[in-house]
């Protein structure tokens, strides 16, 4: 029921042009053809989305409901979407029987449906979703068409094993979650990599799993603040370079081209450029632009972009906890608030969000609710440093102080909590030496220092 709420929060009212892709349903008798059926559904949503006339549902959201417990006008609702499109694959052997009707969710009336049984090939595969994307498009929103580079986007696999282990790999790659810390299983990043270079193996000259592994290399990047990500973000850019070598009309390569240059190498020109490029050609992910934007400092842009990628993806929580950020980073702090308990109410689980969610209330005066949340979520064993600007707002200078000097002992800190303590106690010039401190080691770590308070002062006078 709270997802529910958030969506109908999102928007009044459900457009009519709206549709949900669902995972397919796996009918093979072995029971092991469930990667291939995700696969193929993706495929299909990717498609669909190069109609402009469509708004599209994220595959974040939409494959949270893979056990289709719920009836389609439940499923229409929480997802914000008139139309679902749901589906089977049968697989044995070479042969496969794709099956896919296409639900009104309002009535539950199946407004379209096709089967197709064919011989397991790239091609016909490619036809397959090419039709079902065509036919859904025309159904939905007559006249919509596909822009020309649709047929060509990414070029085609040369033979089935390749695309096979693309399909395998991506299936590992959505099982990667993000987490609070570095205890996360390694088996799905290792699963998604090992797949990707098998399949750039079998075809060195097809784009995808470039892009894929890449992005995987991002993720992986994303767990850790120190040189073992960057060398993941080097590895990154190698594959995206690659992949735009072979088609420089990949959107997604080039987006995410975008992330890796501004993370990596500090290029934040051809970054924006990478960025543009995958907007024009009409594929890119809305939030890793708008971190981008937000880390330039441009948060009205930064809420636009995070306000777009949650009415494709409404159920997802990443970005409404970047949105929470940039509220933060404008002082507005009752929104950044809702934000984040919204992200609670669809993770109950990440309780890592807790101690953020103390320290805006005591921003906003309410000093007993970020009391009682902080000592409830706190770790008891030890001083964490992010700890720090908790502890200088409730007054405890004592133990504000002793987070300072945890972190001068530590080999690495997170310059941000560092410095927002030191000023908070006062400590300009000390606050000075930590920032001075943080850029001589690496100037990429003051990425993380953009929103703290009184940060463009200090900088100043660097």
């Amino acid at each position: 029921e709270n997802t529910n709420q958030i969506v109908d929060e999102l928007r009044a009212v459900m457009p009519g042009n709206s549709i949900a892709v669902l995972p397919f349903v796996d009918m093979s008798e072995s029971q092991d053809q469930q990667y291939f059926g995700d696969g193929i559904a993706e495929e299909i949503l990717t498609k669909l989305t190069e109609f402009p006339e469509l708004v599209v549902m994220a595959r974040t959201s939409s494959f949270l409901f893979r056990d289709r417990q719920q009836d389609v006008a439940t499923l229409g609702r929480r997802l914000n979407s008139a139309h679902v499109l749901e589906g089977s694959i049968r697989r044995s052997g070479n042969p496969v029987r794709i099956t896919a009707p296409l639900i009104e969710t309002r009535g539950g009336t199946h407004v379209w449906s096709r089967s197709f049984d064919r011989e397991l090939t790239v091609e016909n595969l490619l036809g397959i979703q090419m039709e079902v994307a065509a036919s859904v498009a025309e159904t939905i929103a007559s006249g919509a068409s596909l822009t020309n580079r649709s047929h060509k986007a990414g070029g085609n696999a040369a033979n089935t094993e390749a695309y096979d282990l693309y399909l395998e790999g991506m299936y590992y790659f959505h099982q990667i979650r993000p987490v609070a810390s570095t205890d996360f299983d390694i088996e799905f990043f290792e699963s998604a990599i090992e797949r990707f270079e098998a399949s750039i193996d079998k075809d060195p000259n097809w784009a995808p799993p470039h892009v894929a592994i890449a992005r995987t290399m991002q993720f992986r990047a994303g767990i850790f603040d120190n040189n073992e990500a960057y060398d993941w973000f080097r590895l990154s850019k190698g594959h995206l370079l690659e992949a735009i070598r072979i088609d420089p009309d990949h959107a997604l390569a080039n987006s995410a081209l975008g992330y890796v240059l501004f993370r990596l190498d500090f290029d934040f020109p051809a970054a924006e450029a990478a960025f543009a490029r995958a907007r024009t050609l009409g594929d890119y992910v809305p939030w890793s632009y708008a971190l981008f934007l937000t880390k330039m400092g441009r948060y009205d842009e930064a809420i636009e972009e995070y306000r777009l990628a949650i009415e494709h993806d409404p159920l997802s929580a990443g970005p409404r906890q970047q949105l929470a950020g940039v509220y933060r980073c404008l002082g507005r702090y009752t929104d950044s608030i809702d934000e984040l308990e919204k992200v609670l109410r669809l993770a109950p689980g990440r309780d890592d969000l807790y101690i953020p969610l103390a320290y805006l209330y005591l921003k906003t005066g309410d000093i007993e609710t970020g009391r009682e949340i902080f000592e409830q979520f706190k770790d008891p064993e030890i001083e964490l440093i992010r700890y720090g600007p908790i502890y200088a707002l409730l007054g405890d200078a004592d133990k504000a102080y002793k987070v300072l000097e945890q972190a001068e002992a530590a080999d690495t800190w997170w310059p941000d909590y560092v410095v927002l303590t030191a000023q908070m106690l006062g400590e300009e010039e000390r606050a000075l030496d930590y920032l001075e401190a943080a850029a001589s080691d690496d100037p990429r770590r003051l990425l993380h220092m953009q929103c703290s308070n009184g940060f463009a002062a200090l900088a100043n006078q660097t």
